[in-house]
């Protein structure tokens, strides 16, 4: 009875865990905190130095994600706006992608970022002009890209991109952000 008992719940195991889908049920219950200062990423009061290794990482964020499979693995965020790429077998993460609007991609948070981002003590939101961040965080060098509506920015080893709804730069779509020692 105990080997039947043991090998149904094994199979039952194997079977939903065998799903591209995973669940974190923790829920942290308060907006998530995101800093970045001087090259350190702070997540609701842990601070990551490079790499970001994507468990504690998760963790800390908090909350409730589902998992994607494709070339890296996504982790979203639905209810608080944020999805994180993974390197493949490196267990770190790659990228962050805070969203202010609801995007187009199949692994896009459901919902709109709610938290608070900062960089360098400067706040950083959906009307956050790019004239604002350029005067404000001019050590990152902050530079308009050929295409589409969206600047770049690096200092001490991260990355930042803003990207805009359109060419006034008046409205945040959504920011990434990862480390530029590892693109």
């Amino acid at each position: 009875m105990r080997k039947t008992t043991i090998t149904v719940l094994a199979s039952l195991l194997f079977l939903l865990t065998k799903n591209v889908e995973a669940y974190n049920f923790w829920e942290s219950g308060t907006e998530p905190k995101l800093t970045i200062s001087s090259g350190i990423l702070n997540i609701n009061g842990t601070s990551f130095d490079q790499p970001w290794k994507i468990n504690p990482f998760l963790s800390a964020l908090g909350g409730k994600y589902v998992t994607k499979k494709l070339y890296h693995k996504v982790y979203t965020f639905d209810e608080i706006g944020v999805h994180i790429y993974e390197y493949p077998k490196k267990e770190e993460a790659n990228e962050v992608q805070i969203s202010f609007v609801k995007q187009k991609m199949k692994f896009a948070p459901k919902s709109n970022f709610k938290g608070s981002f900062k960089i360098e003590k400067v706040s950083i939101g959906r009307k956050t002009t790019i004239q604002k961040v350029m005067k404000s965080l001019p050590s990152y060098h902050f530079t308009k890209s050929d295409q589409g509506n969206y600047y770049r920015g690096e200092f001490k080893g991260v990355y930042i991109y803003l990207n805009y709804s359109d060419d006034t730069f008046k409205l945040l779509d959504f920011i990434s952000f990862g480390m530029t020692s590892r693109q």
